[in-house]
């Protein structure tokens, strides 16, 4: 008989209209937001868990936090791969509002984590992090690589070395400190950006302290099936995010391995679980801390031959750090349980 397979993910647009209404009737009286994610967590369990029962499936995939209460409730005879991404109760930083959203996250995990049968999340150190919180067996790292990009690396001729960042416009991630590092580097550099303006009002700062400056760009940010075809074109992958939570801690972003696609040399703040990746590897330079003037130091040192080999070696292991061969292990998993 064909094994069947359940999968749940719960988008942030899920039950939107509901949600916003609910936000706005707790913040009035203060209450923690956890009882937002009460009130919907609820309601979506009633609505959905009898449908998923039906299913009789022999593996419930849970794909992140929120769907792991509905994986549960729904769980009968089937066994709950969860899909644990980065750690939930480090995702706030250390306000009010960030301990109560971090504290729900830890409640929902201690009641609902011994009902899994296996789990995956993306790097060592949260691995690591779940082990210690809740003693549960060690979960598998999946990293969150991309898929695979025919591409080869770009020959430069005009003695440039264009560093480049992309992702979300978010002042955690700090972002202004790559514009600062311009104010140290010399003419050959150019910094370019492809932003999504998460936060207009963080997006509109980046830019008016970059105007002074006409060696970095702001882009258009571009579909995630164009990213790494459009990365090709520059030289270093620019990422320091400073450890304000803990995910930014053990960082290793979707952003890292688009890097690698793109073929480029990387430039990173010194945080653990990237810089194993960039030393096992030789793809480029670490700074001794998450400051302008200590990537301007890294940045300063390089040469045209240096960053040529960065890219190569990007290059040598793209198919390695691609998803394809990452996934492997994931459908190992999935063949185990089943």
């Amino acid at each position: 008989m064909r094994n069947k397979l359940a999968i749940i993910f719960v988008g942030r647009g899920f039950f939107k209209g509901l949600g916003i209404l609910f936000l706005k009737v707790f913040a009035r009286l203060k209450r923690p937001f956890g009882l937002v994610d009460l009130v919907l967590n609820r309601y979506m369990i009633r609505e959905l868990s009898a449908r998923l029962k039906s299913l009789n499936a022999d593996l419930i995939i849970a794909n992140d936090l929120r769907a792991l209460p509905l994986a549960v409730a729904s769980k009968g005879r089937s066994r709950i791969l969860y899909d644990a991404h980065e750690y939930s109760p480090g995702q706030q930083p250390e306000s009010r509002q960030g301990k109560h959203r971090n504290a729900w996250a830890s409640y929902q995990l201690q009641k609902y984590l011994p009902s899994c049968d296996r789990m995956t999340t993306v790097c060592d150190g949260i691995a690591d992090e779940y082990v210690k919180s809740y003693s549960i067996a060690r979960p598998d790292v999946i990293v969150n690589a991309v898929p695979y990009q025919d591409l080869v690396p770009v020959d430069r001729s005009d003695g440039k070395i264009l560093l480049v960042h992309h992702g979300s416009s978010v002042p955690l991630r700090k972002i202004e400190e790559s514009i600062k590092a311009m104010r140290f580097l010399d003419g050959r550099f150019e910094l370019h950006f492809y932003l999504v303006q998460t936060d207009l009002f963080y997006h509109k700062h980046l830019v008016n302290i970059s105007k002074d400056d006409n060696r970095i760009f702001f882009h258009e940010p571009v579909p995630l099936s164009m990213i790494s075809a459009t990365l090709n074109h520059y030289d270093i992958g620019i990422a320091m995010f400073p450890p304000v939570t803990v995910n930014l801690k053990y960082v290793l972003p979707n952003k890292f391995f688009e890097f690698i696609q793109a073929r480029l040399g990387v430039a990173i703040g010194p945080s653990a679980e990237m810089e194993s990746f960039v030393k096992k590897y030789d793809l480029g330079v670490t700074a001794r801390d998450f400051t302008a003037e200590a990537m301007a130091e890294k940045l300063t040192a390089l040469s045209l031959s240096d960053v040529i080999g960065y890219k190569k070696s990007a290059h040598f292991h793209a198919l390695e750090l691609s998803a394809g061969t990452v996934m492997n292990r994931f459908k190992e998993i999935v063949k185990e349980l089943l």
